[in-house]
């Protein structure tokens, strides 16, 4: 069962860092003021927390915003004018996002279809392959060739 989640996490994780970075055009930029949008909705919701929440919450808003940028590395690399950067950032927040969102969606899917101890199992692992997943999908995105055109 840990192979199962493991398995599904990286295959997850990689689709969604594969395919928010493989965005381009009018449609990466739409991703990308969502992507704004979520973040200035995590900073909202830390601020507005009580006063013992607002510094759990702002570290982790602070990690998911270091992530974003990891994940727009790719992106940035090639990026000319600020517009572009601002997109590359965007589409990061988006990967992290996307990579939290699909891993609940996983495990609520594993908790209907797994009996309890077998989706124990599974979830335990799915953390950590969805984290290898969408480390991947983001290093290939940074890793492959330009293509010259």
């Amino acid at each position: 069962m840990e192979l199962l989640g493991g398995m599904l996490g990286v295959i997850l994780g990689a689709a969604v860092a594969l395919g928010v970075l493989s965005l381009r055009g009018p449609l990466a930029v739409v991703v990308a003021i969502l992507g704004a949008v979520l973040m200035v909705a995590a900073l909202l919701a830390v601020l507005l927390a009580d006063d013992f929440s607002r510094p759990f919450g702002m570290v982790y808003v602070l990690l998911g915003a270091v992530l974003a940028g990891v994940a727009a590395l790719p992106r940035l690399r090639g990026a000319g004018r600020a517009a572009d950067r601002w997109i590359a950032v965007g589409l990061g927040v988006v990967v992290v996002a996307g990579t939290l969102l699909v891993g609940l969606g996983a495990d609520a899917v594993l908790g209907t279809v797994l009996p309890r101890d077998a989706k124990a199992r599974a979830s335990s692992e799915l953390v950590t392959g969805l984290l290898v997943g969408a480390v991947s999908g983001v290093g290939w995105m940074g890793w492959r060739p330009r293509r010259v055109a």
